[in-house]
């Protein structure tokens, strides 16, 4: 929901853009270069220490920067790339620490349930975002929904995974 809200909003911002006469007197700027996904995240991971702050403000930014950015970004090709480029950074740092968990599981029952866990999460991820695409079955929105779904849905794990390797081993 967050992602179709950004998009929308980043639709009004461009129209209102368009419209805006450029003013003669202030010299012609071009579009900022772009973070990978992977800097962004760092980048908001320096800038967020409090994980409170980081489950708030870095899912997402990658996606806002790269449609607002690159030159593709407002068409719904360019928007789904955005995602997938954002959620294969979120999914690097989640299978990182997935394994680092996974070494440090103290027990039998850790490592099962480590398992199971994300057998679950995984189940629960294709679904959420399935169902979230479906609303617009057949129409562009279906690919940009689903996108959005599957990096937050992954950012969001990746910090909750990232949360219980802190209490396992605290930095």
């Amino acid at each position: 929901m967050r992602f179709v809200v950004t998009i929308l909003s980043l639709s009004l911002l461009f129209a209102s853009n368009a419209c805006a006469q450029k003013d003669e007197g202030q010299p012609e700027s071009g579009p900022m270069p772009i973070l990978s996904a992977t800097n962004t995240i760092a980048t908001c991971f320096m800038d967020h220490t409090n994980r409170v702050e980081r489950r708030q403000i870095c899912p997402g930014q990658y996606i806002e920067d790269c449609i607002r950015q690159r030159p593709d970004g407002e068409t719904t090709y360019g928007m789904i790339t955005c995602s997938r480029e954002e959620t294969d950074a979120w999914q690097t740092l989640l299978d990182r620490d997935l394994i680092a968990l996974a070494d440090l599981s103290l027990s039998p029952l850790m490592a099962t349930s480590l398992e199971e866990s994300q057998a679950a999460w995984l189940a629960s991820r294709e679904a959420d975002c399935r169902y979230s695409a479906s609303f617009y079955e057949g129409g562009t929105m279906a690919g940009i929904v689903s996108g959005g779904c599957y990096s937050d849905m992954t950012a969001l794990r990746s910090l909750q995974v990232s949360a219980w390797l802190e209490e396992l081993v605290p930095f």
